[in-house]
């Protein structure tokens, strides 16, 4: 099983409000090595391909983006260069949390029509995806719509489009296109957004009125609608002019959209050298995404750590610093949900050292009143207090709680219940959990780990079936397995 560390880096301070010396974490050798080696010149010539793609997630600049990375980390010589695709399709979870569907746009501008006669022509171009992605809000619809622009001021509450028709119109709002879109959209009828939606006071310092922030619209919602982001400067000439009466009739043209496809994850791994550590990981991890321009969310950090996994990989080869005794993993997923989606399909890589004796002392203790309830005596025994393995340690609690309850619940008044850890050969533990009560047929023993299975012996003892069927899924996820 894998072992992952996360290595975090603190400064400590002492009673009286100092910084404590400590003595650096590496030999004066190898950080005279690291500093040599690191280039940020390097860094910036892979920022400087990275930020020129729009890296939504599931979108073909995302896996062009990966394909870059993972090239670099072959050249350099990582192992185990891989890029794992888990599916964006609007259906399937990892854990609790549901994916989004992919998104790709094609083209998309907008114009505002000026009135010559009795046509209306194009006037201005106000946006375009090719020339500034970050102007077509993620998650819009293909859309091709001639409409008046209505101002709705923050467009999120009902006193907003109050004495206003918005039924086949552009609305212009101050909120981001997902909530806006609920009322405007789905209540009311416009069709379509223009968000001048602020960043986050804590973005940058004041105010720059011709910043243009990144929009979304709600990734799973059913509204099928498009939005373009403005800036502060464009929405305020908008306003001025709305309140005069004037009418400002806008062109949108977009060609985009939600479809199945995969959250893109590049890992890889430079091998520990140590026969017994080399399983425990170090992990380096920077989301890939996201838009174009900016290179701060996050480009950058992958850009870094993509320099730290070059001159590492260099100075190992030269023989300038050792290799270290624990492997190092390398993983740049979308933010969140890739990180998410790799744990849910490896969770070793999600692995703690986990002490087994508190753990099944926690869950006897748990199950105390349970078992003296039923007049059963619980014990457990082990060969010292150090048996650590690799494991999830909700999962590994839950094997046992699930295995307990049964023995408690299936015994009799006065029966035993005895647990036994001891080391197992390949670097293995064993659980090994007996009791004195109904036993299982040997023709049902087979059986027993099928989900919604009940045998014969379980008689009128209330269960569902699945809980046993759930013990031999986490196992088998460790890499180990059960048997009765």
């Amino acid at each position: 099983m894998k072992k992952l560390i996360v290595a975090i880096l603190i400064g400590l301070i002492s009673a009286g409000g100092v910084w404590a010396r400590r003595p650096p974490l590496l030999p004066e050798s190898v950080i005279a090595a690291l500093a040599e080696e690191l280039s940020g010149e390097m860094a910036k010539h892979h920022l400087e391909y990275l930020a020129r793609l729009h890296r939504i997630r599931g979108s073909r600049p995302f896996r062009t983006a990966a394909e870059y990375i993972a090239g670099q980390l072959q050249a350099y010589g990582l192992e185990d260069v891989r890029i794992e695709e888990f599916p964006a399709d609007g259906r399937t979870f990892y854990g609790t949390q549901k994916a989004r569907p992919a998104w790709d746009a094609e083209f998309a501008e907008l114009w505002e029509l000026r009135r010559t006669g009795d046509r209306w022509v194009p006037h201005h171009r106000l946006a375009s995806w090719e020339a500034m992605p970050i102007t077509l809000a993620e998650d819009s619809e293909s859309a091709d719509v001639i409409a008046d622009l209505v101002d709705v001021g923050e467009g999120t509450s009902e006193s907003d489009y109050a004495g206003k028709d918005v039924r086949g119109k552009i609305v212009l709002a101050a909120a981001q296109p997902g909530p806006v879109a609920r009322l405007a959209v789905r209540r009311y009828g416009a069709v379509g957004i223009v968000s001048y939606a602020q960043n986050q006071r804590t973005a940058w310092w004041r105010e720059d009125e011709n910043l243009v922030r990144w929009g979304h619209l709600e990734s799973l919602s059913p509204i099928s609608t498009f939005a373009f982001m403005t800036s502060l400067k464009q929405a305020r000439a908008f306003r001025r002019r709305l309140s005069r009466g004037e009418t400002i009739r806008l062109h949108a043209i977009v060609r985009a959209g939600r479809h199945p496809g995969f959250y893109h994850v590049v890992t890889a791994v430079i091998p520990g050298a140590d026969p017994r550590r080399k399983d425990e990981e170090i992990a380096y991890s920077c989301h890939l995404d996201h838009q174009r321009p900016g290179a701060n969310d996050n480009a950058s950090g992958s850009a870094a750590i993509l320099e730290v996994a070059r001159a590492l990989m260099k100075l190992i080869r030269e023989g300038k610093i050792a290799r270290p005794a624990r492997s190092l993993r390398f993983i740049w997923p979308p933010e969140i949900e890739g990180t998410l989606a790799l744990l849910n399909a490896r969770p070793r890589l999600a692995a703690r050292s986990v002490p087994l004796v508190p753990a099944v002392r926690e869950v006897v203790e748990r199950q105390a009143a349970r078992a003296q309830q039923a007049g059963v005596t619980v014990s457990y025994e082990a060969p010292s207090d150090t048996l650590d393995v690799l494991a999830e340690r909700d999962g590994l609690l839950q094997v046992l709680d699930n295995l307990l309850s049964n023995a408690i619940k299936f015994n009799r008044r006065g029966g035993t219940v005895r647990i036994s850890l001891r080391e197992a050969p390949e670097g293995l533990a064993a659980i090994e959990i007996s009791d004195t009560g109904v036993g299982i047929d040997p023709a049902e023993q087979e059986r027993i780990f099928e989900r919604f299975y009940r045998g014969r012996s379980a008689g009128r003892v209330s269960g569902s079936g699945i809980g046993l069927a759930t013990v031999k899924a986490i196992v088998e996820r460790h890499g180990g397995s059960i048997r009765v």
